[in-house]
């Protein structure tokens, strides 16, 4: 009886190390990267305040100066992603992927309550980051991060998407799109 006990723990314990626990989403798994981390996951990592060289530590690789007058910088991570940082004439950047809203597809998210979201911006009504997940049934991608806000982007199984801007200083969403 004990052997039978610990054989099925030890089978259990094996398909669960086999197949894993991964809390990654779908859309970091079917990412490719020339780099150290996917555009989703560069962008989390990267603060407003890092430098190229910084950056490229981060990323793995040497980005590309592609625009001296707004001191901007390029790393095509993939054929079908990159990412952009510009930094004006500051040393806080703005920082951007670029990514087909195809590769986000997810099942799990629910825009029957944008004309809700967007009426209740109009009215007034502080929506946060986390009021949109919880309409919305699942988390955003975020997709820009500058020194006054942060944005995400919602993608449905059938390829409609909402965009929100979320103010750092408050946390309340101060834009809001989409198409069905």
């Amino acid at each position: 009886m004990k052997n039978k006990i610990l054989y099925t723990f030890l089978t259990i314990f094996t398909i669960v190390s086999l197949t894993g626990c991964n809390n990654e989403p779908d859309y970091v798994k079917n990412q490719e990267t020339k780099g150290l981390c996917v555009a989703t996951e560069c962008i989390k990592q990267i603060e407003i305040t890092d430098t190229v060289e910084e950056i490229n530590k981060i990323v793995g690789f040497d980005g590309e100066l592609i625009d001296e007058e707004y001191n901007t910088y390029s790393w095509k991570l993939s054929d079908n992603s990159e990412l952009e940082v510009t930094y004006y004439s500051s040393d806080e950047s703005y920082i951007k992927i670029y990514i087909e809203e195809d590769n986000f597809k997810n099942d799990k998210v629910n825009l029957d309550k944008y004309d809700d979201i967007e009426k209740d911006l109009n009215d007034g009504i502080e929506l946060k980051y986390e009021d949109f997940i919880n309409r919305i049934g699942a988390e955003g991608i975020l997709v820009e991060k500058t020194p006054y806000s942060k944005e995400y982007l919602w993608v449905n199984k059938d390829g409609g998407y909402l965009n929100a801007t979320f103010q750092n200083s408050s946390g309340n969403c101060s834009f809001v799109s989409g198409w069905f």
